[in-house]
C-alpha cells in the first residue's frame, strides 16, 4: 500500500500482505499520518517501510513472518524500515505485535504487564525503535468508528450511482 505525500491520514483495520508488491505499506514524504490496528503479514521484504517522512505514528499493530522473519527472532530479518525522522514506533506506552519477537522466549515479559521488556529494533537510518512491543496480539476493536461507517455508505452510493449509470447505457 503505497502513502506516498499524505499528511495526515489515517489506516485502520486492515490485513496488509503480499500481493501486487513485495513491501507492506510504504511511505514516501508523508507526516502525521497514524497507522493501528492493521495485520501486516508475509510481505516478502519489509512489512512496514519509511522511505522518508516524519511525525507518522505506528501502534496497536501485529507485524508476522514480514522480510522472511519467523517464529523466532533473527537480527538479519527486522520487519519494518525507518529511513525517515521522529516517526514513533509506540504510543501511551503501547507499541505492537512483532510475532518474532513476542515469540522468543517466555521470559521477556518478567513483570507480566503485556510489554515486551526489550524495545524492538527497527532497521534504518533512523535508528528507530518499538520501545513497549506487544507481547499479545492486539484485540481489534469491533464497534466501527463512525468515519468508517460514513466512508462505507459513500461508497455504496458511488457503486449505485454507477450501477444505475452502467444499466440506464445498456438498455
Amino acid at each position: 500500500m503505497d502513502f506516498s505525500f499524505k499528511i495526515s491520514i489515517t489506516l485502520l483495520w486492515n490485513t496488509v500482505y503480499t500481493a501486487t508488491t513485495p513491501l507492506g505499506i510504504y511511505l514516501l514524504n508523508s507526516s502525521g499520518c497514524t497507522f493501528r490496528y492493521n495485520l501486516i503479514k508475509n510481505n516478502t521484504y519489509y512489512g512496514f517501510y519509511i522511505e522518508s517522512g516524519s511525525r507518522n505514528t505506528i501502534y496497536y499493530n501485529e507485524f508476522y513472518y514480514n522480510n522472511g522473519s519467523g517464529d523466532s527472532y533473527d537480527p538479519s530479518k527486522i520487519q519494518a524500515y525507518d529511513g525517515g525522522s521522529n516517526n514513533l514506533w509506540n504510543l501511551s506506552g503501547y507499541g505492537n505485535y512483532w510475532h518474532d519477537w513476542a515469540m522468543n522466549n517466555n521470559t521477556n515479559d518478567i513483570d507480566n504487564n503485556g510489554i515486551v521488556d526489550f524495545p524492538y529494533k527497527i532497521d534504518g537510518p533512523a535508528g528507530a525503535r518499538d520501545y513497549y512491543p506487544l507481547k499479545s496480539g492486539v484485540i481489534i476493536p469491533e464497534t466501527l468508528h463512525p468515519i468508517s461507517i460514513i466512508v462505507a455508505f459513500a461508497l455504496l452510493g458511488i457503486f449505485l450511482k454507477a450501477s444505475k449509470i452502467r444499466r440506464s447505457f445498456l438498455t
